[in-house]
């Protein structure tokens, strides 16, 4: 019993030992737990309070920017670079969090939400930091600074460009690692709200313009070099503006209409002519010898073209080379460049000013669609067809509202807050990526830096497959006012290792006739595609005039017929000629090809199929419905495209 009873107060004891020790244990976890909880409280406080400065100062940041106000802005960029600090410093002394498991994956996304924001806001300090002293000359001291002229404006943002470059470089250096770090954090390990505001659903939605903007550094960094020389801040420069009326499309977008000389000098323009392009005192040139054109035209009438026929191809540096031939032998002065424009254009950019009232017109111009043969027009083009086609009672002067439209309009745009150019800006690149502005320069990096961003309306070259789509209205009509069109494009695989393509174009004509505007649509129709393509067939593709048609170019032919086979601009172009009636008629082309086996080759061994798809100039939207060996997609070709689908 006494024994039994040693044993037990032993175990006691030992119970006792135990006990002590995990409760001194404990102790001690909770000690150091209570230790770093504090420090983490101390710097979790400071954090929080970081993140509540971070999120109001953006919020001031965005106002002031949409007041137009610099230096406001750059009042609340310096406390969101000062926040973004704080939140730089606490990570750093949590470092050990780094290697905690479980928390190792949040710890490196806050370093990288952190560094990159350090870095966005110290690019956009130094961005700012050369125009802030001039925001006064620029016009942006917010609702309640002053308003000087538009060419005051844009003469002083030309002048501080032109001496801020090495500042502007290291700026975009800090903007673009920024914004690298950013494409680095997982969404999902973001809060949904932060102080009543949305992180999450605001961070995927930036997130998916972090890359677009990436991509974009290469062209902010050009045209930090290039614009002062395009606005002349060194040396004057003049640039012949075109007008491409792209409801009669030709290959760049649209028939020549009228053109504009405007010179830049230290960044102040001024419109010197704008006139009639018939009358630009240009010599006629000679018929190019392309089979379809000695074919479609009658050779009394016209075996010589004026030059505003000039655009006879869709690469706009190779179509305005060969115009600047004849505009060369005129008495205008010579140009640093030519700038193209079409009325979708002018379509947006009072969409984004308002109604413009002109004076001598009875109405404003507005975006606003009326109905036209049946069919909705944007008012503003309609009254550019009207009065150039019918309103008019000078030949001579038939284009003067070309003219008298655009002055009132530069008028507007230079009278707005500076706050307001920003969305102006806006439209114009959109309008330039889809091809209703396109820019020719002679300043060699200024070209350079048009064709890479896909400005400059030039025909593509690349190792893959390709498509572009060419229309060219030579009958005379507006008819690309109302002609709708779908493209349906196969790809099967050969046994011998081509790919045989069929593209069938869909055309329906739903306005009615009028006589003047819309008619039957006769157009030469094009597909560039790989040199050393061959054409199997050609389906639809020969609907020429007939005997007793009205007024059109077009002839009766005899000799030679479609289809057409050439080899142009590192392509080769099949072209047929559709006819599609008026009042809801329809007409369909098909294309049959084969692109050869060693073009194939390469894209078999690396499993992807590529094809470039390309946008003609001054074309609306059109929809594809695409099966490409095996692979069906649709898209509406907004911009040049390129589908990619697995081969093998």
């Amino acid at each position: 019993m006494q024994a039994e009873a040693v044993k037990e107060a032993a175990v006691a004891v030992r119970r006792r030992t135990w006990v002590r020790t995990a409760v001194l244990c404990l102790a001690v976890a909770a000690g150091v737990l209570a230790v770093l909880a504090a420090d983490l409280a101390v710097r979790g406080a400071n954090a929080a309070a970081a993140l509540y400065l971070l999120s109001h100062q953006a919020r001031g940041l965005e106002d002031a920017a949409d007041q137009g106000d610099l230096p406001a802005a750059r009042s609340r960029l310096e406390s969101v670079h000062h926040a973004f600090k704080t939140l730089d410093a606490t990570l750093t002394a949590t470092g050990w969090l780094r290697h905690t498991p479980g928390l190792d994956g949040y710890y490196r996304d806050a370093d990288h939400a952190v560094s990159g924001g350090l870095l966005l806001s110290r690019g956009a300090l130094r961005a700012s930091g050369p125009f802030v002293p001039h925001a006064a000359g620029l016009g942006l001291e917010g609702e309640d600074g002053a308003h000087p002229p538009g060419q005051d404006r844009l003469a002083t943002f030309a002048r501080v460009l032109a001496d801020a470059g090495p500042d502007l470089e290291r700026a975009l250096d800090d903007v673009d690692a920024g914004l690298a770090q950013l494409q680095q954090v997982r969404a999902e390990s973001l809060p949904e709200t932060f102080a009543g505001q949305p992180v999450r659903a605001r961070f995927l939605e930036g997130q998916g313009r972090i890359e677009d903007a990436r991509e974009h550094m290469d062209l902010a960094r050009s045209l930090v070099h290039v614009l002062p020389d395009v606005l002349g801040v060194e040396e004057s420069r003049r640039y012949l503006i075109l007008l491409q009326n792209d409801k009669e499309l030709r290959p760049t977008g649209g028939f020549l209409s009228a053109y504009t000389l405007i010179e830049f000098d230290q960044g102040r323009f001024d419109i010197t002519l704008t006139d009639n392009l018939e009358y630009l005192g240009v010599e006629y040139f000679a018929l190019p010898s392309t089979p379809e054109l000695q074919a479609i035209f009658y050779p009394d009438r016209y075996s010589l073209l004026p030059a505003f026929d000039a655009n006879l191809y869709p690469d706009f540096r190779v179509s305005m080379a060969l115009f600047e031939e004849y505009y060369q032998r005129s008495n205008s002065p010579p140009v640093d460049g030519i700038i193209a424009l079409d009325t979708k254009f002018v379509e947006e950019i009072i969409r984004w000013t308002g109604p413009i009232t002109v004076p001598g017109y009875d109405e404003p111009f507005t975006a606003e669609p009326i109905q036209v043969n049946g069919r909705p027009v944007p008012q503003v083009v309609y009254e550019l067809e009207h009065h150039t086609e019918r309103n008019f009672t000078d030949h001579r002067t038939r284009k003067s509202i070309l003219g008298d439209l655009a002055d009132v309009l530069v008028d507007r745009i230079m009278a707005m807050p500076a706050a307001e150019w920003t969305d102006g800006a806006e439209v114009v690149w959109e309008q330039a990526r889809r091809k209703h502005l396109l820019f020719y320069f002679h300043n060699p990096e200024a070209q350079r830096l048009v064709e890479e961003h896909g400005l400059g309306g030039t025909m593509a070259q690349t190792e893959g497959d390709y498509l572009q789509l060419v229309e060219a209205n030579w009958g005379l009509t507006k008819g690309n006012l109302f002609v709708e069109r779908q493209v349906e494009h196969t790809a099967r695989l050969e046994a011998d290792g081509a790919v045989t393509h069929t593209v069938t174009v869909h055309y329906e004509n739903p306005a009615a006739a009028d006589g003047w505007l819309n008619g039957t649509y006769r157009a030469l129709v094009s597909l560039y595609v790989p040199r050393g393509a061959e054409l199997v067939r050609l389906e639809g593709g020969s609907a020429m005039r007939g005997p007793n048609e009205g007024r059109t170019v077009f002839r009766v032919l005899t000799a030679p017929r479609p289809p057409f086979v050439v080899d142009e601009l590192g392509k080769t172009r099949f072209t047929g000629i559709v006819a599609v009636p008026a009042n809801g008629g329809r007409h369909t082309i098909t294309f049959v090809y084969r692109v050869p086996p060693e073009l194939v080759a390469r894209m078999r061994a690396e499993g992807t199929y590529s094809l470039l798809i390309q946008r003609q100039p001054g074309t609306s939207t059109t929809h594809y419905v695409l099966d490409l060996f095996g692979t069906r997609q649709e898209l509406d070709l907004v911009y040049d495209t390129t589908i990619q689908v697995p081969i093998s």
